[in-house]
C-alpha cells in the first residue's frame, strides 16, 4: 500500500491510502484501523484532501476528477474528463481551484464550489 493523501486536523486525523495497481479506495486511521473501503470502476491516479479534512478529491484512468465527502465517501460532484487519464492532483490553499495534470502534459484547472458542498454534505450527513 502506498499513501495517497493525509489531512490532519482536530475534528479529522485520518490517513487515506490505495492498494497499488487495485481500483479500490481504502482510508484507514492512522493507527491502521480500516475505517471505510469502496469499489472504483478504475485505477486511481492521484488523490488529495481538502484542508478541513471534509473531502477526498481522486482522478485516475478514465480522465475525471471526483470529489467525495470524506465521512461516507458518497460523491459531491464531478469534473467531466478533459484529458486521457489523471497523475496528480492538488487542491489550491484557498479552495478554490483543484489543479490536475494529465498523461498528456496537460494542466488543467477546476473551478471549486466549496461552500455549496458544504451544503450538500450537511444534507447528506443529517
Amino acid at each position: 500500500m502506498g499513501l495517497v493523501a493525509y489531512a490532519h486536523t482536530q475534528q479529522y486525523n485520518r490517513a487515506y491510502t490505495r492498494l497499488t495497481g487495485i481500483s479500490c479506495a481504502i482510508l484507514s486511521h492512522p493507527t491502521g484501523h480500516l475505517l471505510k473501503t469502496l469499489a472504483i470502476d478504475e485505477k486511481l491516479g492521484d488523490a488529495c484532501v481538502s484542508q478541513d479534512g471534509r473531502y477526498l478529491v481522486t482522478g485516475g484512468n478514465n480522465g475525471c476528477v471526483v470529489v467525495r465527502l470524506v465521512d461516507n465517501l458518497s460523491i459531491i460532484h464531478v469534473y467531466e474528463a478533459m484529458a486521457p487519464a489523471i497523475r496528480s492532483l492538488a487542491i489550491s490553499s484557498c479552495e478554490r481551484w483543484i489543479y490536475a495534470g494529465a498523461d498528456d502534459g496537460a494542466l488543467t484547472l477546476y473551478k471549486t464550489a466549496m461552500p455549496h458542498w458544504h451544503m450538500v454534505a450537511l444534507t447528506r450527513l443529517s
